[in-house]
Parts: C-alpha cells; sequence; structure tokens
C-alpha cells in the first residue's frame, strides 16, 4: 500500500480481532506498556475508521535511519547532566570549561556544544497543557479535533501547532481561541489537502512564508465538514482571529529539527511542534486501538525499509517526560487527530523512537517573532546591579525560565549586536553565568538570575559610555533619583511615567540630557535629568502638500502602534506598514521617536 492511500482500519477486522483477543484471554496489544512510568492500564478496542494522511517529498522518504534521534539524544542528555555538574564544583565556569564538558571541545559555538547547551536549560519532564510547567500557569493546548474519514492530518495538526503559538504569545489559555481546521486545509495552504491523498509538511513551510496563514478564521464562525466545499467565501466574512499577531513564521529558518534538544526548545517557547510518524500497516492498526490511562505509553520498533509502504501520519507534539535513570529512554506527549473520545482525552504518550517520531526530516516548529523594544524594555526593568563585578542580576515580576531569558536576549542582540551576534556564545554566557548561583538552572523561573559574559556585557553597554555628572540645574527641568535596584530602561517609556520613548529612543534621550551618562555606573542617589527645558523632542513632520492625516506621538508610541488593524489608520500590517509610513514620512527613524507637544 502507498504512502498516499487512505489509512483506516475496518469495523469487521477491530471486532474480530477484539474477539479473538478476549477469547485468547491475552492483551490485543503488546505495543501499549506502562512499565516504565506509572500503574498498569487497560486497553479498549476501537472499532472506528482512523485515518492519516502525511505526505512524505518523493526525494526524501524516510531518509535517517530509525531511533537516529533517540541514540544522539542518549549521549547528549549523559553531557548535558556532566555540564550541570561543574557548577556544584567551582564557583566560577568559563565557556571552555563548559565546552570541554558539553562536547569535548574548546570551541563553544560548535554544532554539537549547541545540542548539550539547550539540553542543560530544558527540564526532565514538561507540558505545555499543564500549569505547574508554563509561564503564567496557563494551560495552552486546546482539546484534540476529528478529521473524521478525510485524510486530512496536516491540517489539523497545523492548526493545533498555531493555536499554541499565538496563546504562548498572547500569554493566553486555550480557552480564549480555536482556530478553523476547515479554513486552512481547504482555503489556506498553497496546496489544499486531498481528502483521499493527505498533505504534505513543504506545503505548510510554503504557505508561512508567503503569509498565507496570517487570515485565519474561528473555529466557531467555520466550521470542520470533512472535504473541500468550495465554500471558502463564507470565511471571507469571519473575523481575522491573527489580526493582532505580528506575523507567523518557520522556526530554525524553516529547515526540520534535526535534534529533540531544539524540539523540546520550541515545546517551551512556542508551546509544541509538528511531528511525525511513519507505521506498517500493521502497526497502525495497533496504534489505531491505542485506548490508555494517562500512564499508557505507545512502544513500536520497525524498521520501515521501503517507506512507499509506510503509514505517514502528522501529529502535535506539547510536552515529553525523561527516565530519570535511564539517559535513552522517555515519550512525548503528543496531540492527535482522532476526537477527545480516542486515546488519552485524544492525546497519546509515544516511546522515544517509536514509529520514527521526532525524524529529523518531519519535524518542524512555527514562532511569532518578538517586539525587540518590548523585550528590551521588560529585560531592562529587571535588571540591577550584582555583587559579583562585571555582571547584572536580573529579576522578573512574572515567572521565566532561563531557556526563555536566553530567547529574549538573543532577540535583543540580533537587533543590537549585528555582525558580533553568536546563539551558542550568547546561550554559554547564561549557562556559565549560573552555574553553582541557580539551583536548577533548567527548572528555576523566579531568579534572581545571573548574567555575566562578553554579549551579555555587550547588551548592557548598548549605547552607554563613561560616568555621568549629576544634570545641570540650568538645563534640567526635572530629574530622577535613583533607587536602590534602579536602572536607565525603568526610566523610559510609559512605565518610567516621565514621558520618554520606549527602549533605545529613551536611552538617547537621557543620553542628550545627561551628556556622559553611563547606565552600567548608576548609583543610588544619583541625580538623572528627565525633562530638560523644552518638553518635546520635534519630529519631521508630514508635507502639509502630501498628508490628509496625521497622527501626534504620546508617550510609549512607537511605529508598530500605528499599522495593522490596531493602528486604526488603515495600514497593513507588519514590514508592508512600516514601508508605507517611510513612504509618507521620508525622514522618519522609528527607532526614535520624539513627543511632540
Amino acid at each position: 500500500m502507498s504512502s498516499s492511500t487512505l489509512c483506516s482500519i475496518s469495523a469487521s477486522l477491530a471486532l474480530l480481532w477484539m474477539l479473538i483477543c478476549a477469547l485468547a484471554g491475552a492483551s490485543p496489544d503488546s505495543s501499549l506498556d506502562s512499565s516504565s512510568h506509572g500503574t498498569p492500564h487497560r486497553e479498549l478496542m476501537q472499532v472506528q475508521e482512523r485515518t492519516a494522511g502525511l505526505l512524505p517529498p518523493a526525494d526524501r522518504g524516510l531518509r535517517s535511519p530509525r531511533n537516529l534521534t533517540r541514540r544522539g539524544y542518549r549521549a547528549h542528555r549523559t553531557r548535558a547532566a556532566q555540564t550541570r555538574n561543574l557548577g556544584a564544583k567551582a564557583a566560577a565556569v568559563s565557556a571552555e570549561q563548559v565546552a570541554r564538558a558539553a562536547c569535548g571541545k574548546t570551541n563553544i559555538r560548535d554544532p554539537e556544544c549547541f545540542d548539550v547547551l539547550l539540553l542543560m536549560l530544558t527540564p526532565p519532564s514538561y507540558s505545555s497543557n499543564a500549569t505547574a510547567d508554563t509561564p503564567g500557569s496557563r494551560a495552552f493546548i486546546s482539546p484534540a479535533q476529528d478529521q473524521g474519514d478525510c485524510s486530512a492530518c496536516l491540517g489539523f495538526a497545523v492548526t493545533a501547532a498555531a493555536e499554541a503559538v499565538v496563546n504562548v504569545h498572547r500569554g493566553q489559555s486555550w480557552q480564549q481561541l480555536g482556530l478553523s481546521e476547515q479554513h486552512v486545509s481547504f482555503c489556506r495552504l498553497a496546496n489544499r489537502v486531498n481528502c483521499v491523498n493527505g498533505g504534505a509538511y513543504g506545503d505548510v513551510v510554503a504557505s508561512v512564508q508567503s503569509g498565507l496563514l496570517n487570515t485565519w478564521v474561528a473555529r466557531d464562525c467555520y466550521a470542520y465538514r470533512g472535504m473541500a466545499l468550495g465554500t471558502c467565501g463564507i470565511a471571507d466574512a469571519c473575523p481575522n482571529q491573527l489580526r493582532d499577531v505580528p506575523t507567523l513564521q518557520m522556526a530554525y529558518d524553516a529547515n526540520a529539527l534535526a535534534t529533540m534538544a531544539s524540539a523540546k526548545e520550541l515545546i517551551m517557547l512556542s508551546g509544541g511542534v509538528l511531528a511525525s510518524m511513519a507505521l506498517s500497516e500493521g502497526a497502525f492498526r495497533r496504534f489505531g486501538r491505542y485506548k490508555a490511562s494517562a500512564s499508557g505509553v505507545f512502544r513500536i520498533d520497525e524498521d520501515l525499509k521501503d517507506p512507499k509502504g509506510a503509514y505517514m501520519h502528522a501529529v502535535f507534539c506539547y510536552g515529553w517526560w525523561d527516565h530519570p535513570t535511564n539517559n535513552e529512554e522517555g515519550w512525548w506527549l503528543c496531540k492527535n487527530s482522532w476526537s477527545p473520545s480516542w486515546g488519552w482525552n485524544g492525546s497519546f504518550k509515544i516511546a522515544y523512537g517509536a514509529a520514527y517520531i521526532m525524524q529529523p526530516d518531519y519535524t518542524y516548529g512555527l514562532k511569532i517573532p518578538q517586539n525587540v523594544g518590548q523585550v528590551q524594555h521588560r529585560i531592562g526593568l529587571g535588571l540591577a546591579y550584582s555583587s559579583t563585578p562585571g555582571c547584572l542580576e536580573f529579576r522578573s515580576a512574572q515567572p521565566v525560565r532561563l531557556i526563555k531569558l536566553a530567547d529574549d536576549l538573543s532577540a535583543v542582540a540580533a537587533r543590537s549586536l549585528r555582525g558580533q551576534y553568536d546563539r551558542p556564545q550568547l546561550l554559554a554566557d547564561v549557562i556559565t553565568s549560573n552555574l553553582g548561583v541557580v539551583r536548577d538552572i533548567s527548572a528555576a523561573s523566579r531568579g534572581p538570575f545571573r548574567l555575566c559574559g562578553s554579549l551579555v556585557l555587550a547588551l548592557r553597554k548598548h549605547g552607554s559610555q563613561a560616568p555621568s555628572p549629576s544634570p545641570s540645574g540650568s538645563g534640567c527641568s526635572r530629574s530622577h533619583t535613583i533607587q536602590p535596584g534602579g536602572n536607565c530602561w525603568a526610566l523610559t517609556g510609559l512605565a518610567g511615567g516621565y514621558g520618554l520613548p520606549e527602549g533605545d529612543a529613551g536611552l538617547d534621550v537621557l543620553r542628550q540630557l545627561n551628556p556622559g551618562l553611563d547606565c552600567n555606573l548608576l548609583r543610588v542617589g544619583q541625580n538623572v535629568c528627565v525633562a530638560g527645558p523644552q518638553t518635546s523632542f520635534p519630529s519631521p513632520s508630514p508635507s502639509s502638500s502630501g498628508c490628509s492625516r496625521s497622527h501626534t506621538i504620546r508617550s510609549g508610541d512607537i511605529c508598530y502602534n500605528l499599522i495593522g488593524l490596531a493602528g486604526g489608520y488603515g495600514l497593513p500590517e507588519g514590514d508592508a506598514g512600516l514601508n508605507v509610513l517611510q513612504q509618507l514620512n521620508p525622514e522618519l527613524k522609528c527607532e526614535s521617536l520624539w513627543l511632540a507637544t
């Protein structure tokens, strides 16, 4: 049977198999195992037909060997544990020491080192639906839906991934968003899902990169019908549920995720990953009968030498569990598309390496780019001076894990340190700064975290100069007295309360008002000027002849506030809107907007 064939289990065969198992007094499926974790479970046979529908690229097939990611994970997880132990042996750990322990090399930028660094920041278990694990104690994953007898697993997996990443981005629970599987499967994907043959992840990548999935309506407005009805026009009358989202993007530059560490990272940062399963016909039937308690784990060990006979099935994975003593064993927590009545409320646990799960060629992640100005402001509010020379201390008002802080710092570094940006080095700085300081660098979420190292120091020094005098009385109309834990970031934007712009633009104003100001060397009791004799900072105004409508910049405004639906001026979303603003205002610099009177 080819991979393009509709995958199903007939009701008669399932009933016959159930009867045989009952007469034999044996468990109907040995592929469900609970011995590795939890109590024994009971499996219930199901007679409903099940479908798959993921198409492998013709030039790829099952290119990577079975269990490839699991074998690599065993070695990397062992090294990650050894590297964590460095913090218990020394008060200070260098990047070279971390590199030697992580990958046996001296260059922390080695790709193998990077994988181990990621594992050092991921805990032994995690679920994007467990409020004890997630930021803000939110459950991000919605209940499973039902693809019916259409081979639309691709559309359902992509919908689950999009819902998760948007929920994480907005910091909201799953109840706040329900995207339409009908809309994406039969209206938005570049190549529509075929109910007989299914679809391919390559179509998802192409659709995301071309912006087709930035418009997505609600499930309640355009419900799933299990077929292409030619009714996409109905969806045009439904509100776009992603109107306030900058844009959906593919993570890792649209490359497939090559390691389990990168998959775990995206589960924590984006809510989950798009994954695939490859099974023989018999194994697919056994998977279709999966019905277990919360402790049941699906296991199958096959070597599918002929990918043309494999059943390919798209799923969405949003959690994991590592065996505490066996570094190769554990399971993924994944969401299927066969209704909540199947499996464990529509989800299932699958052993590492089983059914080619997390195969490098068929695992992808979505992301939503961060507003770097907001990230800078958020980080700035939590910064204070550390008792360790040359370091900063970071405390967040909301729980944040180090892997998220590292991602935030990466976003800031990518913009402010162009040409010097190096993510492996930044990860190493975050880890070496906190080994021996934070009890568990993978689970800690309260801080305080210590930030040291070359890239972190460069971030701290960005735009700063030398020691600052107190503001002169003649050139300053308002000043701020630095309190313990105070910093320059806290004086800018809405949070500062002084009418200064957000982020770098606000720091530029502070430097103009305080010549020689060094935000790294603020002293408790020091006076910093926050307003000069002029209370406005003029920006080039649009010419009267070519402008029919203008906006007066207010405290906290950034260019992104003026575009899209949120702006209210009819400008396009994202970069297209910024381009229009630039055309209308040739001398406009969005990074340095000034308050107008």
